[in-house]
């Protein structure tokens, strides 16, 4: 079986704390946000962070809006499935919808993004 190694984990509800905490020098810090592709990694040894950031309580991450000048900002805690799901993106951008229904199970979808 494969195992995880040691890591501090933080939680912060800000995006403001988050970047510091993973900036702090030493702390050798990965974001997560699902972990469907950084625990893996870590498993297998790919990845070996001291400290792991979670996203998922950071609320300027979540979300899909139209920019003023054109476009849209996607939010990177945004799952797939709220982008497939999106009226915006249904219409506006009908090719983004179309590709994120293919990407992963639908369980996937549903997680929080990475």
């Amino acid at each position: 079986m494969l195992r995880l190694s040691r890591f501090e984990h933080h939680a912060p509800r800000t995006l403001e704390e988050a970047v510091r905490l993973a900036a702090e020098p030493g702390r050798r810090a990965a974001f997560v946000s699902g972990g469907t592709d950084l625990y893996p990694a870590m498993k297998r040894g790919l990845a070996e962070p001291k400290t792991v950031v979670s996203l998922r309580q950071v609320p300027e991450l979540r979300g899909i809006r139209r920019n003023p000048e054109g476009g849209l900002t996607i939010g990177a805690m945004t799952t797939l499935q709220e982008v497939i799901q999106d009226r915006f993106v249904a219409t506006g951008y009908p090719a983004l919808g179309q590709a994120a229904n293919f990407v992963a199970s639908p369980q996937i979808r549903a997680m929080d993004t990475e």
